[in-house]
């Protein structure tokens, strides 16, 4: 009796086994919502899907950067297991390669690099 319920659960068992891993690889952690940098908590980015990828923009009380493109073109990299991207300096224009890693549901880190610098900027999920 036994052996016969094993014995019908092996193939179920084994497309689970099979699948499992490429499902897992498939997903990633969602930036959807509006966060807030950890270390000057007046910036606030709420990211919203765009072109297949992830776009974020400036939530402020200031008109000026209210709604302003800060991160642009965020594709999941699963060989990273990060989000990589361009920063758009609010200030200036400027443009930076980002690489953003969500530590959980509700805080991730983006690294600017600039030549041999590089920065962190920590974020926490505010709404999502």
């Amino acid at each position: 009796m036994i052996q016969k319920l094993l014995t019908s659960m092996l193939p179920a068992l084994g497309l689970y086994l099979t699948l499992m891993p490429c499902l897992r690889a498939q997903s990633h952690p969602s930036l959807l919502g509006i966060w807030q940098d950890e270390t000057h908590p007046d910036k606030l980015v709420q990211f919203f899907p765009h072109n297949g990828g992830i776009q974020g923009k400036a939530v402020s009380n200031d008109p000026a950067q209210n709604g302003k493109l800060v991160l642009k073109d965020l594709v999941w990299n699963n060989n990273t297991r990060s989000y990589q991207g361009v920063l758009i300096s609010p200030d200036d224009d400027r443009q930076f390669l980002v690489s953003l890693t969500v530590k959980d549901v509700d805080h991730f880190y983006f690294k600017v690099k600039v030549l041999l610098f590089s920065k962190f900027f920590h974020f926490k999920r505010v709404n999502g």
